[in-house]
């Protein structure tokens, strides 16, 4: 059938069944008072039942045409509406004439046709739900338990000889059948019956237990219905036949309004599931039944309870008993409920109010202790339910998992930045950015198993978490790139006293120890050859004036004088001369400043043209010095090959300069890309840098020295 004959076909049935049910609720609404469990008010809630199945049915059919549960649905609401026309029907021709003859087939019909109606709207409602299906050998055999339930049952209505809501009506039809044979029949169809709702109700919940996705979230839906509507039948099943009138009227008619509960949640899980936030209903639900329940036992208790015992039921002192005991009881019993439902909804975990409030709590003073990461981790675990939960920090061009929860869980690989946007991590099922200013400093992540997917609640719990997790992960990072940033200079500081070493080792030591042996030959050759000596002596003043020179050199090496004496542009010109690439300097508004900023950016301009003379294949190099306001700034750029500089790691010259850059409050920026050459952007904030180290031409006399 197509989707255009399945919609006309869906609505014309609905057209017919409230067509049935206009009649219906006239009849309903002229009955007179016959104070039975089928009174007026239950038919009026049954009409809407009806109505309500046809009509979802008939949008199920609409938009959903490929679902047997619009079928279904369309079913049920012609065979209800038929149903209560012929008691509507009955009650009111029997009201006048309890020997009318229509008015008697009218009410075996109902009875032969009940148990049809309820096990459409019920059983196979259960086993079909929520795409028309049977999965399963269990599903299949509990549909034909209920044929055969549905056919003992309406086979005892046939053949009883009266009938059997209408106590004293006789049926219309007169069979040789013994009366306990039609009583046999029925106990056996209802107990069946009652044996394949429960049957039906466990399916259901083991396929919630298995489901997935959004299966999970419409079978949620429709347990929490059928839980609603079992809670609200109960008392219409244990009202005891002699109960007074009215109570056995209001126990139907709550019964009536839990079962028209069913199909409007099915519809809105078939049709707009997600507008529904089915775990916060279940919680509300809970809470509002303990307190209900609660009140109910403590009035009844106390006034019911303890007045029959002092013989007056009525006592306004003892309603004023049970009223102050719920006012004072009822604070620790709502928490109380809150805490089941929690736990209803959530499982071991904690709500999302207490893992908010217990992160906060625990990070608050000790955001910067080495065990803030792996505690949030476990919280986030725990309060998401997840197999597995990390926390990531970016570390250069890279976010690594930095804290993974639980203990012993395999952490996943580092995942390479590409802008500042969370890359795609493939074993995480939900990942969400951790921000502070804008900045990307890291990311929360969870895995979850697949019978166990992200919610909307545990999605907007992640998020929030990684909205208060933004300082704790800067704090984090600082800390790291402090500790990184010491061991690096260590390093650095061990590594120059190494090349100095070598440097005296190889150079001014080995002259000296020669201007030495030179030294002790003129010595022994004074008296002997003293033409020889004396052109030693010319050799030693030449080779001692290259020590010196060599010496010069490397000192020049550690702090050169013409940067303590000159500045800036006139070091940075003297070593361009030096250098084996062609190089431009442009400086503008360049003037003195405090040895430490001039001794950065010297170093840094100089470590860039030692990588762009090493590495870069230039053809030549540009300087651009510039002052404006209170910051320096300065770019090196070649000609060269480039690189990327979102993937490529930062070797130990770009990390020396950017930790030199940012210990005087400044930063560097690298721009490149394969075959578009290099810039370097250096900057240092002079406001910052003096605050530690004030010009001192004192300091630049002694460098001189």
């Amino acid at each position: 059938m197509t989707p255009r004959t399945a919609r006309i076909v869906g609505w014309g049935l609905a057209a017919l069944a409230t067509a049935i049910l206009v009649p219906t609720a006239v009849l309903a609404a002229s009955v007179p008072d016959r104070g039975a469990q089928v009174s007026p008010e239950v038919v009026t809630i049954a009409v809407a039942i009806s109505l309500s199945f046809s009509l979802i049915g008939a949008l199920i059919l609409s938009r959903r045409p490929d679902n047997r549960l619009g079928w279904l649905f369309a079913a049920a609401g012609i065979a209800a509406a038929t149903n209560w026309l012929s008691v509507a029907y009955a009650l009111r021709t029997l009201a006048s004439d309890p020997t009318a003859l229509g008015g008697r087939f009218a009410a075996w019909a109902w009875e032969i046709q009940n148990p049809v109606s309820i096990g459409l709207m019920t059983v196979f409602l259960f086993l079909l739900f929520p795409d028309g299906r049977l999965r399963t050998r269990a599903e299949r055999r509990t549909t034909v338990a209920v044929i055969v339930a549905i056919c003992f049952a309406a086979a005892g209505a046939i053949v009883a000889p009266t009938l059997v809501e209408f106590e004293d009506v006789p049926s219309p039809i007169a069979l040789a059948i013994p009366e306990s044979v039609a009583f046999a029949l029925l106990v056996l169809g209802y107990v069946l019956f009652a044996g394949t709702i429960v049957a039906s109700v466990v399916l259901l919940v083991g396929r919630l237990r298995r489901a997935a996705g959004r299966e999970r979230d419409q079978l949620k839906i429709l347990v929490w219905s059928a839980a609603v509507a079992t809670t609200l039948v109960l008392p219409a099943i244990f009202v005891p036949w002699d109960a007074p009138h009215t109570v056995k009227r209001v126990a139907y008619l709550l019964a009536g309004l839990g079962f028209l509960l069913i199909p409007i949640s099915v519809g809105v899980a078939i049709l707009r599931h997600q507008l529904l936030d089915i775990d916060l209903v279940i919680r509300r639900t809970v809470i509002v039944a303990v307190l209900g329940a609660f009140i109910t036992v403590v009035y009844v208790g106390i006034v019911v309870g303890i007045g029959a015992l002092v013989g007056s039921i009525g006592n306004a002192t003892l309603s004023a008993v049970a009223a102050a005991v719920v006012a004072v009881a009822f604070q620790p019993v709502r928490r109380g409920s809150q805490r089941i439902a929690n736990r209803l909804v959530y499982g071991e975990r904690a709500s999302p109010y207490e893992v908010l409030h217990e992160f906060s709590e625990r990070v608050a003073g000790a955001y910067a202790d080495e065990d803030v990461l792996p505690r949030m981790a476990r919280i986030l675990g725990e309060g998401t339910g997840a197999e597995r939960a990390q926390v990531w920090l970016k570390v250069g061009p890279q976010l690594r998992p930095t804290a993974v929860w639980p203990n012993g869980a395999v952490p996943s690989r580092p995942a390479r930045l590409r802008g500042a946007e969370l890359p795609e991590i493939a074993d995480v099922t939900y990942a969400v950015p951790v921000r502070d200013g804008g900045e990307l400093l890291g990311s929360l992540s969870v895995t979850k198993g697949a019978s166990e997917p992200m919610n909307t609640t545990e999605q907007k719990l992640i998020q929030d978490l990684a909205l208060q997790a933004g300082l704790v992960l800067r704090n984090v990072r600082l800390v790291e790139e402090l500790r990184a940033s010491r061991t690096r200079l260590v390093a650095a500081q061990d590594e120059e006293r190494r090349r100095i070493e070598r440097n005296i080792h190889d150079g001014a030591q080995q002259q000296l120890v020669a201007l030495l042996v030179k030294q002790r030959i003129a010595e022994q050759l004074a008296d002997r050859d003293p033409a020889k000596v004396k052109k030693l002596l010319a050799e030693l003043q030449v080779e001692t004036g290259q020590a010196i020179e060599d010496l010069r050199d490397l000192a020049r090496g550690i702090y050169p004088p013409l940067l303590a004496d000159k500045g800036l542009t006139a070091a940075l010109e003297s070593q361009s001369r030096k250098s084996t690439l062609p190089v431009i300097l442009h400086s503008n508004g360049i003037s003195r400043y405090s040895p430490s900023v001039e001794a950065t950016i010297y170093f840094c301009v100089l470590e860039a043209l030692q990588n762009a003379s090493k590495y870069s294949g230039a053809s030549g190099v540009e300087i651009r010095l510039e002052a404006s306001g209170s910051d320096i700034t300065f770019e090196v750029s070649d000609d060269g090959r480039g690189f990327d500089a979102e993937v490529a790691p930062r070797g130990s010259g770009l990390q020396n300069m950017s930790d030199r850059l940012e210990a005087g409050g400044g930063s560097l920026d690298v721009r490149s890309a394969p075959g578009e050459g290099t810039r370097l952007l250096g900057k240092i904030s002079l406001r910052e840098a003096t605050r530690s180290d004030p010009p001192d031409s004192s300091s630049r006399q002694s460098a001189t020295q």
